[in-house]
């Protein structure tokens, strides 16, 4: 949550595979800064973000945009076909009742469906339960967190029997990055 090029590269630098932005904006200061891989975890829903979301992605391979409705999966195609591109894309499941698909089987079909899309490529899910975050106690805080993600990893292993290859599971945060590794 930093939005900060300088202290992204030393996460990068300890290890970091990429980060996590929330918002479009945030990712075009990652990436337009050196920050190869950036999965932006908010949903683009307006017609005009969506198209800036895709023109980051033609720009920079390592753009990863969130999805959690069938309809803005088939708005995120229609834009990435426009473009020419095939754009990576993440399926968010709703852990907290706030943004997200339901875990279980509406997860699985928007998965088949960003997979089956022409020019997306489905690389995994993000769940993120930003209030098990702040939860107080690190056994209280583990077996939360580990509770609520119960539905995200049923979820997973339905992904996995139906073929589908997920190279991204994201879900972890600051009070929580050394929890989600189990």
């Amino acid at each position: 949550t930093h939005k900060c090029p300088a202290l992204a590269r030393m996460q990068i630098a300890a290890g970091a595979v990429g980060i996590c932005a929330a918002k479009l904006s945030e990712s075009e200061v990652m990436l337009e800064n050196g920050i190869d891989n950036v999965l932006m975890t908010g949903v683009n829903i307006s017609v005009p973000k969506i198209t800036r979301a895709m023109s980051l992605a033609s720009k920079h391979r390592g753009f990863i945009q969130a999805v959690d409705n069938p309809q803005n999966a088939r708005d995120l195609q229609d834009a990435a076909k426009a473009l020419g591109i095939i754009a990576d894309v993440v399926v968010d499941i709703d852990v907290i009742r706030r943004s997200g698909v339901p875990p279980g089987k509406p997860a699985l079909e928007l998965a088949k469906q960003v997979d089956s899309s022409p020019n997306l490529r489905f690389r995994g899910i993000l769940a993120y339960d930003g209030g098990v975050q702040h939860v107080s106690g690190f056994r209280e805080r583990k077996e939360k967190a580990l509770k609520n993600f119960e539905p995200v990893v049923e979820s997973y292993a339905l992904m996995k029997a139906s073929g589908l290859d997920l190279g991204i599971f994201s879900g972890g945060g600051t009070g929580t990055y050394n929890i989600m590794q189990e």
